[in-house]
């Protein structure tokens, strides 16, 4: 007995000396010296990143290592994201080829080796060779390309897990075949989503005999994928093949292949009808998405049917249309369904969803369902835990005799539905963590019911409803509350000073868009916990408080859009880590630099429309201010344009438009590459745009209304994403560049009132994006370019909004609310993270920028925005020199709204083709040369609301007074004297249209009538000259015929001696013949008699030509 009592000391004694020397002695020795040395090849050094890595610690204790809590060996190595925490431009590892990481080869026990995020290319296999234990190997988003046929990768004959997620591998073909993929025969779990793989994968993955996982979705197989390729796995269980470019997925046709196969998801296909009935003989499915597959109809009743395992279904965003089929109700397993974003209708009482009791996730919004507010069909799914219905159409029914649900859901979602009070099934709900009634027509006030009873309930949305009065809180506290959105509603008085006491660990408060008046609390100060603040669109009047410096995790405030007065709080700058501060359109006022260099964290700066002022101060540099968007237009700031913004690279939106900025356009401007949105208009910059400023993504550059000069010379030239270019009202001179044609996204350009000169460039014709075209107010020559009616001015499909995501305080997303077997489907923690998303109203906040055009249709300047903004459409050429005929291929630009080419030398006629401009609202071609009639098939236009075509050569009817034309006075005809018919005052049968017209000026026309003077003088000398010379040839030779004309003569100056005009007439001709007596004698008398009285009854006629034309004129 006591031998025995020895033996088990003994054993006690190695055991805990052992327990002692390995706690005290930690890693093994050489495993340490390793690690050290490897961190010393890590160049530049880590700083902070390994600074546990220290020569005398224990190994076991350092960042990112793991040991094996009996033996002590490392079993566990993460290099993660050095790349990225350094801020490097690689990671220098050190290693020709094996230097380094094969330091590596000391621990032989490591299990797990974590690379991933560091830019390691595919030499870095080398260095992992000697590694044979590793079970878990990660190199996700990596540089690694092309064919990984290595040894190296060989040699891991152990692993279990690879992940290569997010690089550029093509294959893994070998020289002489596959043989060294099949060599990996332990690997269970392969993760090869985002990268180059093509079809030819699927076969040379056949040599993984224990293949469980396969992730190849993001991939580039194409065409047809035959799924008999991967009848090798006999063990895979989970295959991803989502968001390739496959055509058509070809299921077994028998039961035997892939039979162990659990998990299919064909996300994002484009996938035959008939798929769905060929999937019935993957009998072993549990989970099947086939979401945003392009597959519509109804939904066949055979194949899916048969999928009698299956517990998770997801059919969302396809469009698929009609009644749910009944062999859906016998899907008995199935816990998770999502039919969201589908055209299925019928009421929801009479669907399979009745039979469905096994069901926790259930979402079918976004339908044309017919959905009762009582609810009552779910009464007995006892299971359900998330229920989301939104955006269906709400059936009224009495709740006289509502049953007790038997499930207490954990999330609600049912927006979009019309719901007048919160349904009555919610008074029974004990444990909800989040609901979500935004959209509705919800009146009376805050359902204080709702917290009382869900103790546990963490955020709540009754944006955009009709609640009203002032806000009333609960009476009792409640700890949970974290998220509380009441926007869009009529809430009225003043913000209740209790908020802070009764949610205290509020993280997000949304009351935007009410009619809140009065000052911020300064209570608000006390709310410690708050994250986000979104107050705009109320009457909040006063100062921004002070103790809003004592909101210390505050990262989004949006107090726009009321009358707040006063200064930024330097207490608010100097407390709160701001990402996003918006404060436009109030009354605040005084100098925001340097304070806000303070606020290192800020994306989004908006400070526009109120009374700030001062200059930019200029720094040498700025280190520490980076953001992505800067807003603080229509203020009263003066100065240059700071150049130390040309060095903000993360900025992507610049708006400093309507301020009284001077100077020139920065050159450091050049080094904005990221830059989306340019706004410096209505300023005083002048000088060139510097050629250098090319920022290869930028959208929208606004710089009209400055005093910029010089030609455009290489600027924008580059900018392959530019959609508006606006640079009316300024100095620039020269040509239209060519390069623009070459613009492909270009919409907006806009060069109106600057000093171009030269033909309209024909390279325009090939902006096939072009939806506005305005070149009027310069000095444009030549003839308009028939080519453009290449454009096709379609409507804009995207709204005028740019939209960033800028990333603020993480914000605690409510919790897991299912729990998920699988990848996607019960994502229950995404939906609940939407209320934390949605718009920019959260943490992780999408901040939009509008933007906006110029532009003169109807005879007025308007600004587009708004969602008018994308249907809008025209050509303005007016005010140039333009010259020559209208192209007839104009009339085929038929989705133009506005067409203005007044004021120019245009001749010829109207082309009859304009009566295809279908949408013309505009027509404006006044003030030309144009001849001939008003085309009668303009009629037609049954959208035209302004035409003129006023002083013109037109001749001929005017259109006859039907639908539109019938709208259209005198003003649009004036300045045709030969045009007759209403509303003109001259009738058509008492003017006849002359059968050539002279064309002139506009400026002759316009100064001195309708006779060119120029040409009425040369035509009296002419008449003159040859009626003179053949009248005295005929008397010279014809004695008889001289008498009688001298005879004649004489008795009409006896007679025009009363009439009006003789005095004129007869004193030069008087003069003449008593000079030609003296000096000629008698014969030559009677030659200049002859001559004077000729002369005279030349000139009484040219008068009454005059006399004539004058009294014809109106």
């Amino acid at each position: 007995m006591g031998e025995k009592w020895a033996r088990g000391a003994i054993v006690m004694l190695v055991l805990v000396t052992g327990w002692y020397c390995s706690c005290c002695c930690g890693c093994l020795e050489e495993e340490r010296i390793a690690l050290l040395n490897l961190k010393h090849s890590i160049r530049p050094p880590t700083g902070n990143v390994l600074a546990s890595w220290e020569r005398h610690g224990d190994c076991c204790k350092w960042v990112g290592i793991e040991c094996n809590i009996t033996t002590k060996r490392v079993i566990k190595l993460s290099l993660s994201s050095l790349l990225i925490i350094l801020g490097i431009g690689t990671l220098d590892i050190g290693f020709m080829k094996n230097e380094g990481l094969e330091r590596l080869s000391s621990l032989s026990n490591l299990k797990v080796l974590d690379l991933s995020y560091n830019q390691l290319n595919n030499s870095i296999l080398s260095s992992l060779a000697s590694l044979s234990s590793l079970k878990v190997l990660n190199l996700a988003f990596n540089e690694m390309e092309g064919s990984l046929h290595n040894p190296e990768l060989v040699a891991l004959n152990e692993l279990k897990k690879l992940d290569l997620s997010n690089n550029s591998v093509e294959s893994f073909m070998a020289p002489k075949g596959i043989k060294r993929v099949s060599s990996l025969s332990n690997l269970e779990v392969i993760h090869l989503l985002d990268n180059s793989f093509n079809n030819t994968t699927l076969s040379s993955l056949g040599g993984l005999p224990s293949l469980k996982i396969l992730d190849l979705s993001r991939n580039k197989l194409k065409g047809i994928l035959n799924i008999k390729e991967l009848v090798a796995l006999n063990n895979l269980k989970e295959l991803d093949l989502s968001e390739n470019e496959v055509e058509s997925f070809v299921a077994p046709k028998d039961s035997h292949t892939l039979k162990e196969l659990e998990v299919l998801l064909l996300e994002g296909y484009s996938l035959h009808n008939n798929f769905l009935q060929s999937i019935g003989t993957l009998n072993s499915l549990k989970v099947l998405s086939v979401s945003n597959c392009e597959l519509n109809g109804t939904l066949p009743s055979r194949g899916w049917c048969e999928l009698k395992n299956l517990e998770e279904l997801d059919l969302s965003g396809n469009n698929f249309e009609g009644i749910l089929p009944s062999c859906l109700g016998n899907l008995s397993y199935l816990h998770v369904l999502d039919v969201t974003f589908n055209h299925f209708r019928g009421n929801i009482t009479t669907s399979p969803f009745t039979n469905l009791k096994s069901l926790e996730y259930l979402s079918f919004s976004n339908n044309n369902f017919q959905v009762p507010n009582s609810f009552s069909m779910f009464a007995n799914h006892s299971k359900l835990k998330v229920l989301m219905g939104d955006a269906n159409n709400l059936v009224p029914e009495p709740l006289l005799q509502t049953p007790t649900p038997k499930f207490q859901l954990i999330f609600l979602s049912l927006s979009y539905l019309a719901l007048k009070e919160p349904p009555y099934f919610l008074r029974h709900q004990n444990v909800a963590r989040a609901v979500d009634l935004f959209h509705n027509n919800i009146t009376g006030g805050l359902p204080s019911w709702l917290f009382m009873n869900n103790t546990a309930l963490k955020g709540l949305r009754l944006g955009y409803n009709c609640i009203s009065g002032p806000l009333q809180l609960p009476a009792q506290r409640h700890f949970n509350i974290t998220i509380l959105d009441v926007s869009g509603n009529s809430l009225q008085r003043n913000l209740p000073i209790n908020m802070s006491s009764v949610f205290p660990h509020l993280k997000t408060l949304i009351m935007s868009k009410n009619s809140f008046e009065g000052q911020i609390p300064t209570s608000f100060g006390d709310m410690k916990s708050l994250e986000s603040l979104s107050l705009p669109n109320n009457h909040i009047s006063g100062n921004i408080p002070d103790s809003f410096g004592h909101l210390s995790l505050l990262s989004y405030l949006d107090l726009s859009n009321n009358w707040l007065s006063g200064g930024i709080p330097e207490l608010l700058v100097s407390g709160c880590p701001l990402n996003v501060l918006r404060l436009s359109n109030n009354n605040l006022e005084g100098q925001v630099f340097p304070l806000l260099f303070n606020l290192t964290k800020l994306s989004v700066l908006k400070l526009g429309s109120n009374n700030f002022e001062g200059n930019i101060p200029e720094f040498s540099s700025i280190n520490s201010f980076y953001p992505q968007i800067i807003d603080m237009s229509n203020n009263h700031i003066s100065g240059k344009l700071p150049r130390w913004m040309g060095n903000i690279s993360s900025l992507q939106g610049l708006s400093l438009a309507k301020n009284h900025f001077e100077g020139l356009f920065p050159v450091e401007f050049c080094g904005l590459h990221f830059l989306e949105f340019l706004d410096l208009s209505s300023n005083y910059l002048s000088g060139s745009i510097p050629e250098c400023f090319n920022p290869i993504g930028i959208e929208y550059v606004h710089l009209s209304n400055n005093r910029l000069t010089g030609p455009l010379t290489k600027a924008f030239s580059r900018c392959s994403s530019l959609e508006t270019l606006d640079l009316t009202r300024n100095n620039l001179t020269g040509i239209i560049p060519g390069w623009i044609g070459s613009l492909p996204l270009l919409s907006f350009l806009l060069l109106k009132a600057n000093y171009f000169e030269g033909e309209i460039p024909v390279q325009l014709c090939q902006l096939n994006k072009l939806k506005m075209l305005d070149l009027s107010q310069n000095n444009l020559s030549g003839s308009i370019p028939f080519c453009l009616s290449n454009l096709t001015f379609e409507a804009l499909v995207s709204s005028n909004q740019i939209s960033y995501w800028t990333t603020g305080s993480e914000i605690e997303m409510i919790g897991s609310l299912v729990k998920k077997s699988r990848k996607k489907l019960a994502e229950t923690g995404k939906k609940l993270a939407e209320i934390a998303i949605d718009h920019s109203k959260y943490g992780y906040e999408l901040i939009k920028v509008e933007y906006w055009v110029e532009f003169t249709t109807k005879g007025m300047s308007h600004v587009y925005n708004g969602s008018i903004f994308r249907y809008m459409s025209g050509i303005d050429l007016s005010c140039n020199r333009l010259i020559g005929r209208i192209p007839t291929e104009i009339g085929y630009l038929n989705e133009i709204h506005a067409l203005n080419m007044s004021h120019n030398k245009l001749t010829g006629p109207i082309p009859t083709t304009f009566s295809n401009l279908k949408q013309i609202e505009s027509l404006d071609i006044s003030y030309n040369n144009l001849s001939g009639r008003i085309p009668p098939q303009l009629i037609e236009l049954n959208t035209l609301a302004m035409f003129s075509v006023a002083y013109n050569n037109l001749s001929g009817p005017t259109p006859d007074q039907k639908a539109q034309f019938g709208t259209f006075d005198e003003s649009s005809y004036e300045g045709n004297p030969f045009l007759c018919g209403a509303p003109l005052q001259i009738n058509c049968t008492k003017i006849e249209s002359p059968s050539v017209l002279t064309n002139v000026s506009n400026y002759d026309r316009e100064n001195n009538g309708l006779i060119d003077m120029s040409a009425f003088y040369w035509s009296f000398v002419v008449t003159y000259v040859v009626v003179l010379m053949a009248i005295a040839t005929v008397l010279h030779i014809n004695p008889y015929w001289r008498r009688a004309w001298f005879y004649f003569i004489e008795v009409c100056i006896t007679s025009w001696h009363g009439t009006t005009g003789a005095v004129e007439a007869a004193v030069p001709c008087a003069l003449l013949h008593i000079a030609s007596t003296l000096l000629l004698g008698s014969k030559e008398v009677i030659f200049s008699r002859f001559i004077l009285m000729s002369v005279q009854g030349t000139i009484l006629l040219q008068f009454n030509v005059i006399a004539i034309l004058s009294a014809e004129v109106p």
